[in-house]
């Protein structure tokens, strides 16, 4: 995989086939799981790399446990501004800025889908 940088200004506005070109077309990560919030592309801020270690555990008869490093992986995942998301929700006036952050810590926040469940990135 090549890795390279590209040091530009955030885009006002991003789409989903914008999305796709960077996962895909850019960085070859077509197999890597990526998840992607539906209707959140313009709080998109890119994609994040964590190195997971790979253990085992080993129990003696001793009861004694031994734990043992055995590699790892790298895992990549989507990155999402929270202040965007906000912004998003609140954008048709249907919602106020305290209900879409009830909404979002209860149901994006929160969520959990497994090793590459996106990040939110709070901004400040």
């Amino acid at each position: 995989m090549k890795y390279h940088v590209v040091l530009s200004e955030p885009k006002e506005r991003v789409t989903r086939d914008e999305i796709n070109e960077l996962i895909i077309g850019e960085m070859g990560l077509e197999d890597e799981g990526i998840i992607l919030f539906d209707g959140m592309d313009e709080a998109f801020m890119g994609i994040a790399e964590r190195f997971e270690p790979v253990a085992e555990r080993i129990v003696h008869d001793d009861g004694g446990i031994i734990i043992n490093e055995v590699g790892g992986t790298h895992r990549y995942f989507a990155v999402y501004s929270y202040a965007k998301m906000v912004a998003i929700m609140t954008s048709d006036g249907d919602l106020t800025d305290e209900d879409a952050q009830e909404y979002l810590e209860f149901n994006t926040v929160g969520l959990y889908a497994g090793p590459n469940t996106p990040a939110i990135m709070r901004d400040w």
